[in-house]
């Protein structure tokens, strides 16, 4: 099976948050919670070919253009082809850019 793309291997990564806090010169602060187990590999370091493919298949449903024009369209839950929760869709290249 190939490695996990999410922890390379791993079973394992660190997650680092911005907590927004009011505390200190600017309001926030980084927490890191380290060795969380991986989502997507479930600790194995592993994952089947077809779950990249559909990872690989569902981040092309995803906005990378930047959304210049900052326009969005509302669709609501059953509404669209592409996602059946309630999501938002840019409307410079016509991809999600928001869920719920």
């Amino acid at each position: 099976m190939p490695t996990c793309p999410q922890c390379k291997g791993k079973g394992k990564y660190d997650i680092t948050s911005t907590v927004l806090d009011g505390k200190g010169p600017t309001g926030r602060h980084e927490e890191v919670v380290k060795d969380v187990t991986c989502w997507l590999c479930k600790g194995s370091g592993k994952v089947t070919q077809a779950r990249i493919d559909a990872l690989e298949a569902e981040k092309k449903l995803w906005c990378s253009c930047e959304n210049h024009s900052g326009e969005t369209t509302y669709h609501d839950d059953g509404e669209s082809k592409i996602c059946s929760k309630h999501h938002w869709t840019c409307n410079d290249c016509g991809k999600i850019v928001q869920v719920g």
